[in-house]
């Protein structure tokens, strides 16, 4: 946080500015919140993948799920400090880590996306945490 005193006018109060610098996330600690991710999603799919059949690979710093012959991809954008999924159910999604969630424009958060498409192609409830 940055402290700021400006006088104002000779015989008036003074004025404090107070700014919240935005936090800036290194290279390496982007890779790394993004590489944790990427495997905690994958663990907790295979971990509730009892008899569904779930495909799941991760390679070069991308994630591919295939159920039912529909894939998710999602893979870091290091340069955009973003994590991109292309859902086959409702599209591509641009994330950025916020307050530790992953979250997009809109604030659909994607563990909660990938939560509830995963679910409705099994017919059953699926839940990323």
């Amino acid at each position: 946080m940055n402290l700021q005193v400006n006088p104002l006018a000779p015989g008036f109060s003074i004025c404090i500015v107070i700014q919240k610098k935005a936090h800036q996330m290194t290279s390496s600690n982007f890779n790394q919140e993004a590489q944790k991710l990427m495997l905690d999603i994958s663990s907790q799919i295979e971990e509730q993948d009892i008899d569904f059949g779930a495909d799941i690979e991760y390679s070069n710093e991308v994630l591919k799920i295939e159920i039912n012959g529909k894939i998710f991809v999602i893979n870091k954008q290091s340069p955009l400090e973003e994590i991109w999924l292309a859902s086959p159910l409702s599209g591509p999604y641009h994330f950025k880590l916020q307050e530790e969630k992953w979250l997009d424009k809109k604030a659909n958060e994607l563990k909660t996306i990938l939560s509830s498409e995963i679910s409705s192609l099994l017919n059953t409830k699926i839940q990323i945490k």
